[in-house]
């Protein structure tokens, strides 16, 4: 397997046959593509090699995968939530849509909806949303 960096598209080409690129093994090539799968982004190192680099809600741009934005909520909270998905759609069609999400951002117009919406239903109280955004308050 090869993989070739195209700078003007920013990604990796990967072949079976040469391309010019670096030669990596089928494994390494399945662990890249399954790291990126789970929101991990391909990327060069110094020696043009493919490495995964994971995407962190600790790079400070209000940016995290959904069960770091679980782990916002309290316990009860949370628990709340899931028994209103048994009977609420609009919030089962939003707890769907945050699970499905690679990362969930807190200046999206979906995220601070979603939270107003757990407030509408009762699962939290108004100042909750706030709380939860942090200094991504809308």
């Amino acid at each position: 397997m090869f993989a070739l960096f195209q700078q003007e598209f920013g990604r990796y080409l990967f072949q079976h046959d040469d391309n010019g690129g670096v030669e990596i093994s089928d494994d390494y090539h399945n662990e890249l593509i399954n790291l990126q799968a789970s929101g991990s982004v391909i990327e060069p190192d110094e020696n043009n090699h493919p490495v995964a680099v994971p995407q962190s809600p600790t790079n400070g741009l209000g940016v995290y995968t959904p069960l770091e934005f679980l782990e916002k909520f309290t316990q009860v909270e949370q628990l709340n939530v899931v028994s209103a998905t048994m009977s609420n759609s609009e919030v089962k069609l939003w707890y769907d849509k945050m699970l499905a999400a690679s990362f969930v951002d807190l200046t999206d117009q979906r995220t601070i909806e979603g939270l107003n919406s757990l407030v509408t239903a009762g699962l939290l109280s108004a100042e909750r949303p706030h709380e939860i955004l942090g200094g991504f308050n809308p």
